[in-house]
């Protein structure tokens, strides 16, 4: 993946990495609602399609990054940082 998309946070309170399909992404985003709410919204990607999908969370827990990347051609489907 490209470093440059995706750092996650020094002393991270919470690191999520993992590969699931697209179908799944928005409940695996779901465990990191207690620090912000993150959805994908599907732009056209097959359920099937595997993905990685990153979230870390600030040692403060104020700030979240998320990304999800398809993991074929990894190319990078969805980003957010708050």
């Amino acid at each position: 993946m490209n470093k440059k998309q995706y750092v996650e946070f020094k002393n991270a309170k919470l690191n999520i990495r993992k590969k699931t399909y697209y179908k799944d992404v928005n409940s695996v985003m779901a465990r990191a609602d207690k620090y912000g709410k993150a959805r994908s919204d599907g732009d056209g990607y097959s359920p099937t399609r595997q993905v990685f999908v990153f979230i870390t969370v600030s040692e403060d827990g104020t700030k979240m990054k998320t990304a999800v990347y398809d993991a074929e051609i990894q190319k990078l489907i969805f980003a957010s940082s708050n």
